[in-house]
């Protein structure tokens, strides 16, 4: 029986996890496809989730690994794309804002090519241009200079530069039919005046050009761009010292910029894969980190608010979780599943990826499993008994197996049935009991004059029965045990109570003398709180020998320890013979032992 039960929780066991494993599998799939989905739109946060997620259902399957590898490498791309991006808008926004426009020029240009789409940048070189057009226009020039007052002198060109470019423009009081031609170094009449003379001051030289940006570039410490500046300088003057001096710290500063860059970005990388594998301390640690390197970059600045108020907001949700798990933990350890599951469903609102509370859970799974199957057993098995007790009119036992069926399967019907019916078949006995009981207390003080214990015992038993606190029946009954306790011969006692219920259980004794034997009892003390209508065999013998046997039954049902008086006047066998064991075997229920007297009244 024992290994039929063994076997069926364990086919309900794998029925269980068969069911568990498909439900699994599905949610897999669903991850996968969800994943894939945000991976295709762009939404690599929430692919990386569930790619996560995937892999912890089935961490055999390479296809989610590989996708976060994916992720990854795609990851540090787009952030070195992003970085460079980042600080070239950076350093332009600072030439621009400087009035450096050549500058802010280069860098604008240089993070268009990243994101050609982006129309801030556009419109920065847009207000560059129309900058550029305005300084132009607004050239200083030289306007209405009147030679009027002055005598005839010849025009001196001697004090303009060569290298620079100069435009005249004379106009002479003539028709306007004539040209007007200039002539170098002669007169011009005093009618005649100089509208305007325009003068352009000389383009720099390259060298100029490329050393003047070097050193705005060194200055805003752009010193990739300074380099290539100073090698553009060097290349047209190659024996320039203070240029080639000026060129190895440039590197020099380079290479360390480099250097922090670098180890900013790869800070910067560690950072943003800690915050998206939700581990807030790590991420934190990294962006302090880079913090260090660039205290003035405003945006890591706000990164690193959210991530100390996010890190708050974590601790307090573990605190949170830790204390629900705790909780839920001791209610599982006592048993308190209902309570535990709850509090594990709690845990996972807080946690949803955490494995503990799922494991947990699928634990409680199977442990409901198992007692709703043993619960279904023991139904059957009360079935089955209160049926037969019914059938021996054991309507009481009857009664209260139907009960426990029921509580065992609160949505059955048919217990509920056969209780309703039973309660009324009950009331009917317990009126009819009531009539009958003056005629038990007859029976019984009859019995009693006559010193028949037995038979007195047994009326006063149904007396009380039928009337639970007549005080006439206890009393006779009282005197009835003090009676037997006054003739004591011996007392057998099982080494701790023992529960009969189907097992013999047998007393050894030392063999009572023969002129003790004569007009003996037994005072058997037993509890009858189980269902059924209990039936007690005592038997006695000696040594291997079996030699005689008492059937008893009427035992009343209840929560208390009642002596019963027997009767063994009759037995021959056991005045005659050296018995030295007595055995007790119950049929039909379950009897508490308590302890058996012998006694002898002569």
């Amino acid at each position: 029986m024992k290994l039929g039960l063994k076997i069926a929780f364990l086919l309900m066991g794998l029925i269980a996890t068969k069911g568990l494993f498909a439900q699994n599998n599905f949610t897999y799939r669903q991850l996968i496809e969800e994943a894939d989905l945000y991976l295709k739109v762009g939404d690599i946060g929430f692919a990386r989730i569930d790619y996560a997620k995937a892999i912890t259902l089935n961490p055999s399957d390479e296809y989610p690994r590989l996708k976060l590898a994916e992720i990854d490498r795609k990851g540090a791309t787009q952030h070195r794309i992003d970085s460079l991006f980042e600080q070239s808008l950076v350093n332009a926004e600072k030439y621009f804002k400087s009035r450096n426009f050549n500058l802010a020029q280069i860098e604008y240009n240089r993070a268009l090519e990243i994101k050609p789409e982006s129309d801030f940048i556009k419109g920065r070189l847009a207000t560059i241009a129309k900058s550029a057009s305005t300084t132009e226009s607004t050239k200083p020039e030289i306007s209405l200079v009147s030679l009027k007052s002055e005598p005839d002198k010849p025009l001196n060109t001697k004090g303009i530069p060569k290298a620079e470019t100069q435009k005249q423009e004379t106009i002479v009081n003539k028709p306007d039919t004539e040209p007007s031609i200039p002539i170098a170094n002669q007169p011009i009449s005093k009618t005649e005046t100089i509208k305007t003379i325009d003068i352009q001051p000389a383009s720099p030289t390259p060298f100029q050009t490329a050393l003047t940006q070097a050193e705005e570039f060194f200055n805003a410490k752009d010193y990739e761009n300074a380099v290539q500046r100073y090698q553009s300088a060097l290349s047209i003057k190659p024996g320039d010292k203070t240029i080639k001096t000026k060129l190895i710290a440039t590197r020099s500063l380079l290479d360390k910029q480099k250097k922090d860059q670098k180890a900013y970005g790869d800070m910067l990388l560690a950072a943003e894969k800690a915050a998206t594998q939700k581990n807030t301390q790590q991420a934190l640690t990294y962006y302090e980190q880079a913090a260090l390197l660039k205290p003035d970059d405003v945006i890591l600045q706000n990164k690193l608010i959210t991530l100390r108020d996010r890190l708050i907001v974590e601790q307090n949700e573990e605190k949170d979780f830790t204390d629900i798990i705790t909780k839920a933990d001791k209610y599982l350890h006592d048993n308190n599943l209902s309570e535990a599951k709850k509090s594990y469903e709690l845990a996972r609102t807080i946690k949803p990826e955490e494995k503990y509370p799922q494991e947990k859970l699928l634990e409680i799974s199977h442990i409901e499993a198992i007692a709703e199957s043993e619960k279904i057993k023991k139904y059957k098995e009360n079935i089955v008994l209160a049926e037969s007790l019914l059938n021996q009119e054991d309507f009481q036992g009857a009664y209260q197996a139907f009960t426990k069926a029921s509580e065992l399967q609160p949505k059955e019907e048919y217990p509920k049935q056969k209780i309703a019916e039973l309660n009324t078949k009950i009331k009917e006995l317990d009126a009819q009991f009531k009539i009958a009981y003056n005629g038990y207390i007859s029976d019984a003080n009859k019995a009693f004059q006559a010193k028949n214990w037995d038979i007195a015992m047994d009326n006063y038993m149904k007396a009380l029965k039928a009337k639970a606190a007549d005080n006439v029946a206890t009393n006779q009954i009282s005197k009835i045990i003090s009676y037997m306790d006054s003739k004591l011969v011996m007392t057998l006692t099982p080494p701790s109570p023992s529960i009969l219920d189907g097992k013999e259980l047998k007393l050894p004794f030392k063999t009572i003398e023969s002129a003790k034997r004569r007009n003996q009892y037994m005072v058997v003390r037993v509890k009858n709180s189980a269902a059924g209508t209990p039936r007690l065999y005592i038997n006695f013998g000696q040594d291997a020998q079996k030699n005689g046997g008492i059937i008893y039954r009427n035992f009343i049902k209840g929560g208390n320890y009642i002596d019963y008086v027997v009767r063994i006047v009759n037995q021959d066998r056991w005045y005659r013979l050296d018995n030295n064991w007595i055995s007790l075997t119950v049929e039909g229920g379950t009897l508490e032992f308590e302890n058996l007297k012998i006694c002898a009244d002569f």
